[in-house]
């Protein structure tokens, strides 16, 4: 029960540290790996939230080994010992 409830409280701290970042409608969103921890209903609200920011024209630069995350990416920069190692852009 513990480590239930610990992903719990990991998910509602992470979608409140986000909520506050988001109600200033920043042109800018930065996430460092934000669904790390958390159960796969609240790693698909942050993937949500992330797809609604960067449609209202915010830029959301996101940190991630998240491969779902990696994935709903219009641009990938992988890196490895601190250099790019490859990048990937989606076509549109």
């Amino acid at each position: 029960m513990r480590g239930r409830r610990a992903s719990v409280e990991r998910g509602q701290q992470q979608r409140t540290l986000l909520a506050q970042g988001l109600v200033r409608e920043a042109d800018l969103v930065l996430l460092d790996e934000p669904t790390t921890g958390l159960d796969a209903g609240s790693r698909h609200r942050i993937r949500q939230i992330m797809r609604e920011e960067a449609a209202r024209g915010a830029a959301v630069v996101c940190v991630s080994h998240d491969d779902d995350v990696i994935a709903a990416a219009d641009h990938v920069i992988r890196l490895e010992e601190g250099r790019v190692a490859a990048e990937q852009v989606a076509p549109r």
